[in-house]
């Protein structure tokens, strides 16, 4: 799947979290759960503006969401950090008033050829049926031996719906 540019999500998908590419005040647009207006997202640095790294060569659609039990996935080539590869996940979602808040994350777990997935659980209850984004990422070197050295790699900002998981 391949990130749309910003007019052509917000024409296809009204649940959308879009960002505008380039811009350093860049807003963003992300209509709240069952709410009819758009809420612009406060993000001046650009920080959440979504993109996806040449070598994660498969990733969820857009506005997947998280946190209802189903596994989120990806496949990535590895050509960015040393193997094994740990692949990294950060959840933000999008308050009312357009602020972006951080929720946890945690590691995807390794599968066979380069799949990575998670059943991520959701328990911040103003994240509940919110937009927000998932940051991927991993790091330039890892040892199976040893600590984690290098720096950290993104590989992609991605849009996500979030949903509270079943306690």
């Amino acid at each position: 799947m391949k990130i749309r540019p910003p007019l052509l999500v917000l024409g296809l998908a009204c649940a959308s979290v879009i960002t505008a590419c380039g811009d350093s005040k860049s807003s963003s647009a992300a209509p709240g759960a069952g709410a009819s207006a758009e809420v612009a997202i406060n993000d001046p640095t650009g920080y959440y503006k979504l993109f996806s790294d040449p070598s994660v060569t498969q990733h969820p659609k857009e506005n997947v969401t998280v946190g209802d039990g189903s596994a989120i996935s990806f496949t990535y080539d590895g050509s960015k950090s040393r193997q094994p590869a740990i692949l990294d996940y950060q959840l933000f979602y999008v308050d009312k008033q357009g602020e972006v808040r951080p929720i946890g994350g945690g590691s995807f777990d390794a599968a066979d050829n380069g799949v990575y997935s998670k059943v991520i659980a959701v328990y911040d209850t103003p994240a509940n049926g919110r937009p927000g984004f998932l940051k991927l990422s991993t790091v330039s070197s890892i040892s199976s031996n040893g600590p984690i050295t290098g720096s950290e790699i993104q590989l992609g900002m991605y849009p996500i719906r979030l949903q509270k998981s079943a306690d």
